[in-house]
């Protein structure tokens, strides 16, 4: 009987995606999810079966598996287009868009990945001593992911109808901060006739999480504030 209630439980919420960028509260999204008993995909897991999928091609294996939770952050949900996809594979769904300051996210992308290359043995005292050759050793989920990742997301240009890698934009804080607005400009355009399927959540402007429990209609009894540490963990 409690494993057919908390099938129940979990066959009545709706499925929600985070999809802001990595760096804008995402992590801290996920905690509070966890805190509301949502089923949420885990992280790694997620990107190591669909974080090099093509969308288009693979619509089976996003079924398999999103089937099984309903909240949903990071790679691939954090990028690109990838939003619309989820969007027609799963109608109804809820998409959360977490957002802050473009220079604060930008620095923070920064220092997110000055320590992972620190911990890989490079002692870089700034994110443009950081070159491809280097890329091509980061080590998340696995070598090549996050070169492969970085050259189609933050340094690819169309040049004569090809694209093309700059490695000149390489952390260039101006470009990057480009690619961000734009997407965020991008996901509220998409959304501009279906207001009550996207909500907008500022980590550092909200105290709890009430704008969450209205935005998914579940009671306010569920409300607290967002600890200390939440609000620090993706700075």
């Amino acid at each position: 009987m409690k494993f057919l209630k908390r099938i129940s439980i979990f066959l009545n919420k709706p499925k929600v995606f985070c999809i802001g960028m990595n760096k804008t509260g995402t992590t801290t999204m996920s905690k509070i999810f966890k805190r509301l008993n949502f089923r949420v995909a885990p992280q790694i897991k997620q990107e190591e079966i669909l974080g090099d999928i093509n969308f288009k091609d693979e619509e089976y294996k996003i079924k398999k598996f999103c089937w099984k939770y309903n909240f949903f952050q990071d790679l691939p949900f954090s990028q690109g287009d990838s939003y619309k996809k989820i969007d027609k594979i799963f109608p109804k769904s809820k998409f959360i868009l977490t957002v802050r300051e473009s220079n604060h996210w930008f620095e923070s992308l920064c220092n997110f990945h000055l320590i992972y290359f620190k911990k890989m043995g490079y002692n870089f005292k700034d994110i443009k001593q950081v070159k491809e050759e280097h890329l091509k050793k980061f080590d998340w989920i696995k070598k090549g992911y996050y070169y492969e990742y970085t050259k189609n997301l933050w340094i690819s240009e169309i040049k004569n109808n090809q694209v093309v890698y700059n490695w000149d934009l390489l952390y260039d804080k101006s470009h990057y901060i480009k690619v961000y607005e734009k997407r965020n400009k991008e996901i509220t355009n998409y959304f501009t006739d279906r207001k009550s399927d996207l909500l907008i959540f500022n980590v550092n402007e909200n105290r709890d999480i009430s704008k969450i429990l209205s935005f998914l209609n579940l009671s306010n009894q569920l409300n607290f504030n967002l600890p200390h540490e939440l609000k620090s963990n993706y700075k």
